[in-house]
């Protein structure tokens, strides 16, 4: 019988499966723009000891990878393999995406290892989210402090403050209040919003309906989107795996369009501060001073806000949603 060899990844994966076919994984996180490609190693490991070493005398054959989530560059003398992400193919896609390929080493005497490579390439649902600037749409993700914004009435403001929030599976499960409200496009009337909008379930929705005024005394008001839930066009979305939520702050409290419907901006008060980082939080301190010492220095809601009782009631009670 042939000498039987072993290979193993050796710059970080983690392995699992049997011993001589063996499963490496890892996972590129999107929500970070630097990252573009995913590297690895394998050497020969027949200690499995997991510190690598020498090459086979036969190299590395790796498997073909079709996918149109990036482009697998790999050298077959030294075992060392790139995998370059196509960014905007795996954001387009809405979804966490996951692809795989094989690589086997021969020894000298005809026996060989074949192990697999998973990269899970993770993705935060809200990136995409389209902002109205007088530009144009563009992504939340790639807004800057100081680019301009449309207001739902028209004025333009400068962002002051861009902040956000990366919530993964682990601490969906741990709390599934986490979990994004999914408004359909057209829910609110046609191209409002234009696409399916994934929001917080604390984020505020603007509704001009005329019963909120005779309920509440302004004809448009700011709702909760966890007090809209109907069960159709705006529902809570239990099938993220990741879900990234984003705050956009003004020198005052804004309602602005995002995929064509009124939502409103980051409003710091008690609640929504407890809410952020404490490093976003400095930053916030640093640009409002007087924040740090009153959380209601910032100023009035843009418009009067419900509570969730009160959403659900003004969406049962009229044709909102």
């Amino acid at each position: 019988m042939g000498f039987v060899i072993n290979i193993s990844e050796v710059t970080g994966f983690t392995g699992s499966g049997t011993e001589n076919l063996d499963i490496w994984t890892t996972s590129a996180d999107l929500s970070d723009p630097t990252v573009t490609t995913v590297t690895g190693d394998f050497d020969l490991d027949n200690d499995r000891m997991g510190d690598g070493g020498s090459d086979p005398a036969g190299g590395y054959v790796f498997s073909s990878l079709v996918t149109p989530y990036g482009q697998l560059v790999t050298d077959e003398d030294t075992g060392e393999f790139t995998f370059i992400i196509d960014r905007a193919a795996v954001i387009a896609s809405g979804s966490d995406q996951v692809v795989s390929f094989t690589v086997t080493a021969t020894g000298t005497l005809g026996s060989s290892d074949t192990d697999t490579v998973v990269i899970n390439l993770l993705i935060c649902v809200t990136r995409g989210t389209l902002i109205s600037t007088p530009a144009g749409e563009r992504p939340v993700e790639d807004l800057l402090i100081g680019d301009d914004v449309l207001t739902a009435d028209g004025r333009t403001e400068q962002v002051r403050w861009i902040g956000s929030r990366c919530i993964d599976a682990a601490e969906l499960d741990r709390n599934d209040s986490l979990f994004p409200v999914r408004i359909q496009g057209n829910a609110f009337g046609r191209d409002a919003p234009s696409t399916d909008l994934l929001v917080s379930p604390q984020h505020r929705i603007q509704v001009q309906e005329p019963l909120a005024e005779m309920l509440f005394g302004h004809p448009a008001v700011l709702a909760p989107a966890k007090g809209l839930l109907n069960d159709s066009t705006i529902t809570v979305d239990r099938s993220v795996s990741e879900v990234e939520y984003f705050h956009l702050a003004f020198d005052q409290h804004e309602v602005i369009m995002t995929n064509g419907l009124a939502t409103e901006s980051f409003h710091p008060g008690p609640t929504s501060l407890d809410g952020i980082d404490r490093d976003a939080a400095n930053e916030l301190y640093e640009i409002f001073p007087g924040l740090r010492s009153n959380a209601n220095e910032f100023g009035p809601s843009a418009l009067p806000g419900l509570k969730p009782w009160e959403a659900a009631l003004l969406s049962k009670s009229s044709k909102v949603a």
